[in-house]
């Protein structure tokens, strides 16, 4: 079982931040989570990535992380409750932040 996570979430002194990393149950027991905020280009996504344990995973899936780093670039209007273009989850499962 693998998910993602990928998502926006604000905080009063920072404003949006971009979250990713491993989602799901793994989540708490890995703590493998970066933040950045927005916005991102595809460098900076990749950057964010990189920090994760989970971008490790996805190295294999090239066309995927291709994908997710695209997502995150052009992502840089998000806001809570805004729905992503698409689904990033190479598994087909999504979780929300």
């Amino acid at each position: 079982m693998c998910e993602l996570k990928l998502g926006v979430q604000t905080y009063a002194a920072f404003g949006p931040v971009i979250l990713f990393g491993i989602g799901g149950a793994l989540s708490k027991a890995l703590e493998d989570q970066a933040v950045s905020l927005p916005p991102l280009n595809r460098l900076l996504a990749r950057r964010l990535m990189e920090k994760t344990q989970a971008y490790r995973l996805l190295t294999s899936l090239a066309s995927t992380t291709q994908d997710i780093i695209t997502l995150l670039a052009e992502h840089e209007h998000a806001g809570p409750g805004r729905p992503l273009p698409h689904d990033p989850n190479p598994c087909g499962r999504k979780q929300r932040v």
